[in-house]
């Protein structure tokens, strides 16, 4: 039976994705797996999500040696946006700071991060397919979106994945970007296009082959719907609170407009705290953001372990995602007690 780990430490967004639906068992802060045992020791690839890893320095020593265990048992690893800048050399986490601020990685990747903001739904070229997760798909598209502070970046490893965006710090300007790197083994992909997995089967399938389970991808995902219920009823990671949705949910939820007199007004402080106090109550809330920076959705993201959906951006102008007509109809029947959206 073969097991996918996903980490859930402090600071991680185990949700923000189905990562293919191919997690099968969480690894934790310790390197250990639900059993106890020593994540590369069961485990056959390990998923890091995004979040705020690097500024949250949740990595240990023991999850550290763990993660390079798995390398060395050639193991897959993928990391996901900070994930990604956890695998890589270091990260310039100074974006309003006259001077850099360096936070180190693992350097399993050579790779270097400083800030670029960017939030924009990207089609992006795959240019290399030496890698087991771009196996055949050389010059071919994927899909999916950005989400990150600290996207650019520097790489002297394989350079795997090219993303054309169209806006980067609040300006429209379009350019290529580099936003996927292997390591020269080809066992490890750092990548900021979030949805990889999920909106690319061919990447799953090859990822399936690496471990020779195609044929038990059905049991797989079943094992991954019982991860997903269980992380997602914990109140955000490691507080050990569970939280029961029991009432009757309403086919439209009613939704609440937070304002406030400007940028930087606390917002998004006071959006996840609501969210997370509702959530203790049974109430499931879900934040969307007006307006295209959808960065300011994680830390309730976060609280309430949810995926970042399409819906969660509305449109004004020709920035953001969705319209809200859309948004509107979308909303419906997902199980939401409340939407809760979040000026721009």
């Amino acid at each position: 039976m073969k097991k996918i780990g996903l980490l859930e430490v402090k600071g991680a967004l185990p949700l923000y994705e189905h990562f293919g639906h191919l997690p099968t068992n969480i690894v934790k802060s310790d390197g250990t797996i639900e059993n106890g045992n020593k994540a590369h020791t069961e485990l056959d690839g390990l998923i890091i999500p995004g979040g705020t890893l690097v500024e949250s320095e949740t990595i240990t020593p023991e999850l550290e040696e763990e993660i390079n265990l798995i390398n060395d048992n050639d193991g897959f690893i993928f990391g996901m946006c900070a994930g990604f800048q956890i695998l890589g050399k270091e990260t310039d986490v100074g974006r309003n700071s006259p001077v850099p601020i360096i936070r180190k990685g693992l350097g399993l990747l050579d790779v270097t991060f400083k800030p670029l903001i960017n939030t924009n739904r990207i089609n992006a070229e795959v240019v290399d397919d030496s890698t087991i997760f771009t196996r055949n798909l050389k010059d071919t598209t994927v899909n999916g979106f950005h989400c990150h502070t600290y996207g650019q970046i520097e790489s002297n490893d394989k350079n795997v994945i090219y993303s054309n965006i169209e806006r980067s710090n609040y300006m429209y300007k379009p350019e290529r970007v580099l936003s996927g790197v292997s390591n020269k083994k080809g066992n490890i992909l750092g990548t900021t296009v979030h949805g990889l997995l999920d909106n690319n089967p061919q990447v799953v399938n090859n990822i399936l082959e690496y471990i020779d389970a195609v044929d038990e991808y059905d049991d797989i995902k079943e094992r991954n719907n019982v991860l997903h219920d269980n992380v997602f009823h914990e109140l955000a990671v490691g507080t050990n609170q569970v939280c029961e949705f029991n009432r009757k949910k309403p086919e439209v939820p009613p939704m609440i407009m937070l304002m406030g007199t400007g940028s930087e007004s606390g917002k998004t402080f006071l959006a996840s705290g609501i969210v997370g106090a509702l959530r203790q109550r049974g109430i499931h809330t879900y934040v969307i953001k007006v307006g295209p920076d959808i960065r300011d959705l994680s830390p309730s993201l976060y609280v309430n372990k949810e995926k970042l959906e399409d819906y969660a951006s509305i449109q004004i102008s020709n920035i953001g995602w969705t319209p809200l007509d859309e948004v509107l109809e979308q909303v419906k029947g997902k199980g939401y007690d409340l939407v809760l959206v979040e000026g721009v």
